[in-house]
């Protein structure tokens, strides 16, 4: 006995497969995209600015990258506080939602500035599609005084028990916590310190400024260092023994980077400014 088959042969639309096979290629090479952001923070300002990234801008998003303390006078209008304290935080909570920041400038004013500048990175498409949505729902906002979202403090969306440094993270701790010079540190808790700008003309133009902002840094801020915060240090000289250079001494004596190709003038001005208090002090 014997029974006929017959083979049914699948008639394949070649262009249906093309396009499929495009759509495909495209998802791969957007998935590509995505790790290849999510590596870096150079990458990710590439990605999600379409901009190339300066040499400088390099060397800048390098160091920040290494989690160690970072120093640098910039020249301004040279992008550093677009990088330094709008992408770096928006990317580092992206990887991260349990850091806690402390953003600080020379007026409660700029550091609100930059808080918001990490707002709108968080709001971008592209940035949504690496790291999801960070900006609580409103009406949790709203109901729950752990869940804030102004100009002063933020609390990012689904953030752990714990960071990936290990910390705790309690209800009370800010994601990112704007501060003039001056104002009130005491009890906060920082896994990032970012010092943008934190003096002007107007601000170093006597010995007792230099003080009161000396007394700030050390008395206020360094309180809510762990032994794992990274502090930046980032703005432009307004004086010979301005802040900056006394900051940057500190930290140089402990092994901390200098941004891009500073690290000759800063040297210089650590040297000029120790001979300045020598002086001073005779």
């Amino acid at each position: 006995m014997s029974t006929d088959s017959s083979l049914d042969v699948l008639d394949v639309d070649s262009e249906k497969l093309a396009d499929l096979f495009n759509r495909v290629k495209s998802k791969v090479s957007v998935d590509q995209e995505v790790i290849h952001a999510r590596s870096a923070l150079k990458h990710f300002n590439e990605y999600i600015f379409d901009e190339t990234n300066n040499i400088h801008h390099i060397n800048l998003c390098d160091a920040l990258d290494t989690g160690e303390d970072v120093a640098g006078i910039i020249p301004r209008n040279s992008g550093k506080s677009t990088i330094v304290s709008g992408r770096f935080p928006a990317y580092s909570l992206g990887q991260d939602r349990g850091l806690r920041f402390i953003l600080a400038s020379h007026t409660a004013v700029l550091a609100q500035s930059f808080s918001r500048s990490i707002e709108a990175i968080f709001k971008l498409d592209k940035f949504k599609l690496l790291f999801g949505d960070m900006i609580p729902p409103q009406t949790t906002i709203r109901d729950s005084d752990n869940n804030k979202w102004n100009e002063t403090e933020k609390m990012v969306k689904d953030r752990p028990v714990r960071n990936k440094l290990g910390f705790r993270v309690d209800a009370k701790d800010a994601s990112i916590f704007a501060v003039g010079v001056g104002g009130a540190v005491v009890g906060r808790r920082s896994d990032k310190i970012i010092l943008d700008d934190i003096i002007d003309r107007n601000s170093v133009k006597t010995e007792a400024q230099l003080s009161d902002i000396k007394y700030w840094y050390n008395e206020e801020l360094k309180g809510s260092r762990h032994r794992k915060t990274q502090t930046v240090v980032v703005g432009s000289r307004w004086n010979e023994k301005d802040i900056y250079v006394y900051i940057m001494s500190t930290m140089l004596d402990q092994g901390a980077d200098v941004s891009g190709n500073m690290v000759e003038e800063v040297q210089e001005q650590i040297r000029r400014y120790r001979e300045l208090e020598q002086e001073v002090n005779v």
